[in-house]
């Protein structure tokens, strides 16, 4: 699995599949305490605050995107920030607690097949017979998952519509990977990542203002300086959201996407880990079985057969092929 890779950069690779991972546990604490849309909201600020920092430190001035990479900076700040973030908290309130933040990592792994299918359909890149089987076999997985020994009724349950809002998240950020690697061919990648992070938060302006509006939740300031949520929205915003990601665009920079794409079965394994330890989390044996399958599944489409496929690891992923503007 770390074949090829420099020493240094293992434990980085380590190190942040680990951070990504445990976002999902992070993230079902704090929405104990916190609206969902309004922990979006703020989170996204507390980034766009991280990247201008961050640009301050190291003394660059980030470059302004202007037409398609403005477009596309918009796109990339919807699909893998605004929608995913949103869908991501309500889906997860959703879901059943008892395994809210492992199922929750499961069902965003399956990221690659969604952007293996766009792939084929919009870059023209082959999608095989084995891996239409792959996605069927993951997609199998799903719905055992979702229906947990139930009969069909429980699809229609409230935890059903959790688990569609977390697998949209995956084909928004799988949007996201096809937009961005476009995009990197005539953008820098930070800049990209920073714009993003900026538009993103514009986004929530106008959102934030209808749900005041129509009262679909209170917003009141008062919830996100609670200690478990503000803790938590540092934690997202400046360690996740900032720094690992600028860690991790630099390793896809450094090395085959097919070779990080492995780390991407450790997100459930750590989600799982840590949700257990610190959460008292459970899946049964039977749920077990169902998440294998997904992640069969998710192998099956990823494995290294056939060339040109493009194959993401985690949000915001991006192929190694495009040409990055420096």
């Amino acid at each position: 699995m770390f074949e090829g890779f420099k020493p240094r950069d293992v434990p980085l690779a380590l190190i942040s599949t680990f951070l990504f991972a445990v976002s999902f546990p992070i993230l079902k604490y704090a929405l104990r305490y916190s609206p969902p849309l309004l922990f979006a909201a703020v989170r996204a600020a507390l980034t766009a605050i991280f990247f201008v920092v961050f640009f301050a430190l190291i003394g660059r001035r980030i470059r302004v995107p202007r037409g398609r990479a403005l477009t596309a900076s918009i796109l990339v700040a919807f699909f893998s920030a605004t929608y995913p973030s949103a869908a991501q908290n309500l889906g997860i309130i959703m879901l059943d607690p008892r395994s809210a933040a492992t199922v929750s990592s499961i069902f965003q792994s399956t990221t690659p097949i969604f952007i293996t299918v766009l792939a084929a359909v919009f870059l023209g890149e082959p999608l095989t017979r084995g891996k239409a089987f792959g996605a069927a076999v993951s997609f199998t997985g799903i719905i055992l998952l979702s229906l947990e020994g139930k009969d069909l009724e429980a699809l229609k349950s409230a935890a059903t519509l959790g688990g569609l809002l977390i697998l949209s998240t995956a084909l928004s950020y799988s949007v996201s990977g096809i937009v961005t690697k476009k995009t990197l061919e005539f953008y820098p990648r930070l800049d990209l990542l920073a714009w993003s992070s900026f538009l993103s938060a514009l986004m929530y302006v106008p959102l934030m203002g209808l749900v005041w509006f129509f009262g679909v939740e209170n917003p009141s300031p008062e919830k996100v300086l609670l200690p478990p949520v503000f803790i938590s929205l540092a934690l997202l915003s400046f360690i996740v959201g900032g720094a690992v990601m600028i860690i991790w665009y630099r390793l896809i920079d450094s090395y085959p996407i097919s070779r990080l794409s492995y780390f991407n079965y450790l997100l459930p394994l750590f989600a799982g880990l840590v949700s257990f330890i610190f959460m008292g989390e459970r899946l049964s044996p039977r749920s077990l079985i169902y998440a294998a399958l997904i992640l069969l599944g998710v192998y099956i489409v990823q494995r290294p057969k056939g060339e040109g496929v493009v194959r993401v690891n985690s949000p915001c992923s991006i192929t190694p092929h495009a040409q990055r503007a420096r």
